[in-house]
């Protein structure tokens, strides 16, 4: 009841052949989720930042409009007060 048990070599090189084949092809799917995931938290980080530089133009847009508007009010405020004044002179001279 001795039995001789012989290596096969061809089997063993081919297992471990299909061994590192198959961790080469997980190495492989691994990194390529690896950068799709990375490439697609990179575009959402630039929507992100995209979207918050149009709304910080929206703001500028409208702090903009707001100013203008207030400058022109000013404007006719001191054109009004510009008129009394000159109303105001010209009843003191009338007077002496």
């Amino acid at each position: 009841m001795n039995e001789q048990h012989t290596t096969a070599w061809p089997d063993v090189i081919m297992g471990i052949s299909f061994g590192l084949g198959f961790l080469i092809l997980v190495t492989i799917i691994v990194v390529v989720c690896i950068r799709a995931f990375v490439s697609t938290k990179q575009a959402s980080a630039a929507l992100a930042r995209d979207d918050a530089y149009r709304k910080l133009a929206e703001n500028y847009d409208a702090h903009l409009t707001r100013a203008a508007t207030n400058e022109r009010d000013m404007r006719d405020e001191l054109a009004f007060i510009r008129g009394r004044v000159e109303a105001m002179e010209q009843l003191l001279r009338s007077v002496d």
